[in-house]
């Protein structure tokens, strides 16, 4: 008979699928770990930031506004969350909460991606151009420089 697996395994190859780009067995892992552990934050972290990645940035909102609730100055947390607001058209929500994020930790390559967004649409072209150039120094994999 198998072993039951902990809430600690469960929450940690939910991190593993979700940095291999598994989106849908993060959020099932991490829901798992949320049916034993409703208030679970890193599990509510994990199940926003994959919901996010699959395009359901509604549904990931709820998720991670309590994991946020729950350590409020995560950076982390607060990217993904700002993301959450920007994808759901909730500009103002995602400056305030992308800012709050850069507060904490301002090597979030993310963040300061999700900002040069909002500057954009905002047509403040040399901010927004700042916030993708940091984006691009810190995490060059993810946010390629764009040619100019």
């Amino acid at each position: 008979m198998a072993r039951r697996r902990s809430e600690e395994e469960l929450l940690d190859d939910a991190w593993h699928a979700l940095e291999e780009a598994d989106y849908e067995a993060a959020v099932e892992l991490g829901e798992q770990v949320l049916l034993r552990a409703p208030d679970d934050a890193d599990a509510r972290h994990v199940v926003g930031a994959a919901l996010l990645e699959l395009g359901e940035a509604a549904g990931a909102i709820p998720h991670l506004e309590r994991a946020s609730a729950a350590i409020p100055d995560d950076a982390e947390i607060l990217a993904d969350l700002g993301g959450a607001y920007f994808e759901s058209l909730r500009f103002r929500d995602a400056r305030d909460t992308l800012k709050r994020a850069l507060a904490q930790d301002k090597k979030l390559a993310r963040a300061h991606h999700w900002l040069g967004l909002l500057e954009e649409r905002d047509k403040n072209d040399r901010a927004a151009r700042n916030h993708f150039a940091e984006a691009a120094r810190l995490a060059p994999e993810a946010y390629p420089a764009a040619f100019r």
